[in-house]
């Protein structure tokens, strides 16, 4: 009779460390797909940002630090310190207008980070289908075994 009632109380300590077993590695994988579905949105919400806000506003920032420079040379006196900052400012703009068309500058600009964008999105997608399919698999099996 001590036998059968030590042998029950083992089977049962089994059972409930078996079953905390499981239920912290269903926390787990689920904790690990809510993770990986948050980084999702974040990722999609950059890349939304980017496209409404942010881009529209890079060639207009262009057009204007060149328009500040050109302000600041008509300004400054020939004579002063400031005059040799606007030139300096005046001539990097005109080298880069030069040597890169605006509009081929923010077209590959464009296209390079939204490819960036992109890629980070499907990264992160890839990696929220993979751990939802881990906690599928992990409900799964668990659901199969009785103990």
């Amino acid at each position: 009779m001590i036998v059968v009632v030590i042998a029950s109380l083992v089977l049962t300590a089994i059972v409930f460390y078996r079953q905390r077993i499981r239920l912290t590695a269903l926390q787990s994988a689920a904790a690990g797909y809510e993770n990986a579905k948050h980084t999702r949105k974040v990722a999609v919400k950059a890349l939304l940002q980017y496209m409404e806000f942010i881009f529209k506003q890079d060639p207009d920032h262009l057009k204007g630090e060149d328009a500040l420079a050109l302000s600041d040379l008509k300004r400054a006196p020939d004579s002063s310190a400031s005059d040799e900052k606007a030139k300096l400012r005046v001539e990097r703009a005109e080298d880069r207008l030069a040597t890169l068309d605006l509009t081929t500058l923010v077209k590959y600009t464009k296209s390079k980070t939204l490819k960036a964008f992109y890629a980070e999105v499907e990264k992160a997608r890839s990696n929220e289908l993979a751990r939802k399919a881990t906690l599928e698999q992990l409900k799964a099996a668990f659901a199969r075994q009785w103990w």
